[in-house]
């Protein structure tokens, strides 16, 4: 990955006929990613340059690494494909200044790590208010402005798995099943592994939750409430008490429907669970609803110690 941004970057620097330039090396680049990371340890968001340089109140290892002009210029030219090939590939691939390297990347994280039997996928908005072809809002999430990528994390470490950017629809045909598809294309490496899968009602519907266990994994989802696979006595009600459940049973999967107040519900569609245990001390919540919450948190954890340690 290194040797391919190395020659991508000295081939842009060519390109614009960069004043004073010298081919940068794979030990450079390396340099390069270390001061960006730092950035992010010293909480430097939005900091600028000539701060974290600035030999009175900047920070000396950044100076120590490289000097600040041979910083600036790298991240001016710094590219990840070949320019030349660039807008054929981009004709048939949105992603494709970026899908090279990223999907060598992937391939890196499914590889080196053994996930543990909990899994979460959900979407995680990379801030970008720049030129692209499917930039999108999403009031929701912090930053507003950006790309979306589909996240399979481990849900006890955060440890992102595998994921996909969503490139909008493709030559303009609709995109239906967005969500079934994700979750299946990205935990397509795990078939046959047992693993359980927790997502939110975006991604949930019976078709999925079958799909898995004809791949031998399990899942766990709460459900919107147009589904038609709801039966009418799940849905809110004004007559159903507070904190009372009801559950539904196939041989495949499980589907309840908890009140938390009054004429509001909250619907799950599990296959992991084939029971009607209830926690009296956790307001009467299902053991499906706890086991829910415990494990769908892990895009939103590394979504947040992103956020964090952001370099931008």
């Amino acid at each position: 990955m290194i040797r391919i941004i190395v020659n991508c970057t000295n081939a842009e620097a060519r390109r614009i006929r960069l004043e004073g330039w010298i081919d940068t090396t794979v030990n450079e680049l390396y340099e390069f990613i270390g001061v960006i990371l730092l950035a992010g340890v010293f909480h430097s968001k939005n900091q600028s340059i000539k701060e974290l340089w600035s030999k009175l109140d900047g920070i000396p290892i950044f100076s120590a690494s490289m000097q600040r002009d041979r910083f600036v210029n790298l991240r001016r030219c710094i590219r990840f494909d070949e320019r030349e090939t660039r807008n054929q590939r981009r004709f048939e691939d949105k992603f494709a200044p970026l899908r090279n390297i990223m999907e060598m990347f992937i391939t890196k994280c499914k590889s080196n790590y053994i996930p543990s039997a909990y899994l979460t996928v959900d979407e995680q908005l990379v801030t970008f208010r720049g030129r692209c072809p499917f930039k999108m809002f999403i009031p929701t999430k912090p930053g507003n402005y950006g790309m979306k990528i589909w996240i399979l994390c481990d849900a006890e470490t955060s440890y992102c798995i595998n994921l996909q950017p969503y490139i909008g629809r493709v030559n303009g045909a609709r995109d239906v099943g967005q969500g079934t598809r994700a979750v299946l294309e990205l935990t397509d490496h795990l078939n046959g592994s047992g693993r359980h899968k927790t997502a939110d009602n975006f991604f949930t519907n019976i078709h999925l939750a079958r799909a898995l266990l004809g791949r031998k994994m399990t899942y766990t989802g709460t459900i919107k409430k147009n589904k038609g696979e709801i039966p009418k006595k799940l849905l809110p009600a004004l007559h159903r008490p507070v904190y009372f459940s009801i559950f539904g049973f196939q041989n495949d999967s499980t589907i309840v429907s908890y009140v938390p107040k009054k004429n509001k519900a909250v619907i799950l569609l599990p296959t992991f669970h084939h029971s009607n245990d209830i926690v009296v001390d956790h307001n009467e919540k299902p053991r499906i609803i706890l086991d829910y919450n415990k494990y769908k948190g892990g895009v939103d954890t590394l979504d947040q110690v992103v956020r964090c340690y952001s370099s931008r």
